[in-house]
C-alpha cells in the first residue's frame, strides 16, 4: 500500500504535483519513498470566478447548461498544452475543474485567462469508449454525439493514449508467453469478437480491456453494446479491466475465476478513474510486467508513480506472488 502527502498552498488548494508517495511494504514492515513530484504552480490566485468558469465550459458542451460544478485545482503541462509526449514537468497550472453529476466529461478552464484549456474523461459506465483499432487521426464525426465539440487535437491525443496503452499491454503479454491477436474492427465486429472470445475459451489465457465500465458491465461506444460478468467462461490467468469500478467488488474477479486461486491475477479500479491517470499508470505498470515481478507489486509500484491522492485506486484479486506468466 502507499500513502500520498500533498503540499497545501497558501490559497488552500492541495497541489498533487508537489507531493510525495510513500510505499509501505507489509512483508518487510518498512516505508520507502516511491516518488517525489515537484512541479511549481504558475499561479496562486484565480482571476475569474467559479460561475464564469462554468459558463465557459457550457459554451463548449454539447448540451446547454450541462455543467454546474467547479473547483480550483492544478493540472500538468501535458494536459494544459495538449501536446503528445512533449511537456514540461517543472510546472503545473491553476485551472477550474468543471464537471457535472450526470456526465463523464471534466472540462479545464484557465483560472487566470478564463480560456478553455481541454478536458479529461472519467472511464465510467455512461461515457463513450474509443475503439483502439481506429486511426489516431480520426475526426470527431467517427464518434457519437457526445464528441461533436472535441477538437481535432483532443481526438488525436485520446486515441494516441489508447493506442499506446494497448501496445504496451500487448508487448507485456508477449513477454509473459501469451499470443496476442489484432484486427481492423468496426464497433459491432469488435463487440461481437470480444464477446465470443470471452465465451469460447476454457483453458489458460489473459485479457486486457481499456474503456468504460463499472462493477456490472464493460461498455463499447456509450452503452450501445455491453459485456456482462455472465458472458465470461473458463479459468483465466491474468486479467486487467482498465475501467471505472471494475474492482469495487469481486464480481468480475469471480467471473474470470481469478479470485481465490493460485497462479492467477485480476486487476481493476475500485473507484472512478480518468484517462490521464490511467495513462500515467500504464506507462509505469506494463514495463514492470516481465514474468519476474509479481503483478500485484508491479501495480502498487506503478500507482505510486502517479501524482495525486486517490488518482489510481488499483485493486488486486488473486495470488499476490503470481507474475502473470502463461502456464498450462
Amino acid at each position: 500500500m502507499f500513502f500520498t502527502f500533498e503540499k497545501m498552498l497558501e490559497n488552500g488548494i492541495k497541489n498533487p504535483f508537489q507531493s510525495i508517495n510513500v510505499v509501505f511494504n507489509k512483508d518487510s514492515l518498512n516505508f520507502s519513498i516511491a516518488a517525489k513530484f515537484d512541479s511549481a504552480p504558475n499561479a496562486i490566485d484565480p482571476q475569474i470566478s467559479e460561475s464564469e468558469a462554468i459558463a465557459v465550459a457550457n459554451e463548449h458542451a454539447v448540451n446547454e447548461n450541462l455543467f454546474n460544478s467547479a473547483k480550483l485545482t492544478y493540472i500538468s503541462d501535458r494536459l494544459y498544452n495538449l501536446k503528445i509526449d512533449h511537456y514540461n514537468d517543472n510546472i503545473c497550472y491553476l485551472v477550474y475543474e468543471v464537471s457535472s453529476s450526470n456526465n463523464d466529461d471534466i472540462f479545464y478552464i484557465d483560472a487566470l485567462s478564463g480560456e478553455y484549456v481541454g478536458r479529461d474523461l472519467i472511464m465510467g459506465e455512461t461515457g463513450f469508449a474509443i475503439a483502439i483499432q481506429e486511426s489516431a487521426d480520426s475526426s470527431a464525426d467517427n464518434y457519437n454525439s457526445e464528441l461533436k465539440k472535441y477538437t481535432a487535437l483532443e481526438i488525436i491525443i485520446f486515441n494516441s493514449w489508447f493506442l499506446k496503452k494497448m501496445n504496451w499491454a500487448a508487448s507485456a503479454m508477449k513477454r509473459l508467453g501469451y499470443t496476442t491477436t489484432s484486427d481492423n474492427y468496426t464497433t459491432t465486429k469488435m463487440f461481437t469478437a470480444i464477446r465470443n472470445y470471452l465465451k469460447a475459451l476454457n483453458t489458460e489465457y489473459a485479457f486486457y480491456f481499456t474503456g468504460h465500465g463499472n462493477m456490472e458491465v464493460l461498455g463499447f461506444r456509450g452503452g450501445r453494446n455491453w459485456i456482462y460478468p455472465s458472458d465470461i467462461t473458463g479459468n483465466w490467468h491474468f486479467v486487467f479491466l482498465d475501467a471505472c469500478k471494475t474492482a469495487e467488488g469481486s464480481g468480475w474477479a469471480d467471473a474470470f475465476k481469478t479470485n481465490g486461486y493460485s497462479n492467477r491475477a485480476f486487476l481493476g479500479w475500485s473507484n472512478s478513474v480518468t484517462y490521464d491517470a490511467t495513462y500515467n499508470f500504464s506507462e509505469g505498470f506494463w514495463p514492470r510486467v516481465d514474468g519476474k515481478n509479481a503483478i500485484r507489486q508491479a501495480a502498487v509500484d506503478a500507482a505510486a508513480l502517479v501524482p495525486g491522492s486517490g488518482t489510481t485506486p488499483i485493486k488486486f484479486y488473486g495470488d499476490i506472488s503470481y507474475t502473470g506468466k502463461a502456464w498450462s
